[in-house]
């Protein structure tokens, strides 16, 4: 049986085979997504995620500062559990 990790995909390796699945990611599977999801200076996740939201539109950065100024991150270790 494959685990789920089997199946993950690095964010820009998933942005670069399927940008329209990526962007309707919330920023909290953007980051779960990156690297190994545990966002730190100098990480690679750090490093996916600057990628990433260099490439994305105006208006969806946006929309991930709206989010990110209005709910805690908390969760994340909940998304992080699934990718073990």
């Amino acid at each position: 049986m494959n685990s789920l990790e089997d199946f993950a995909l690095p964010l820009l390796a998933l942005w670069k085979s399927n940008a329209q699945a990526v962007t309707d990611f919330t920023i909290e599977q953007v980051v779960a997504t990156a690297g190994d999801g545990n966002l730190k200076d100098g990480s690679e996740c750090s490093r996916e995620l600057r990628e990433y939201l260099s490439q994305v539109s105006s208006e969806k950065l946006g929309t991930y500062v709206e989010k990110c100024l209005t709910t805690s991150f908390n969760h994340l270790n909940d998304l992080r559990s699934l990718r073990k």
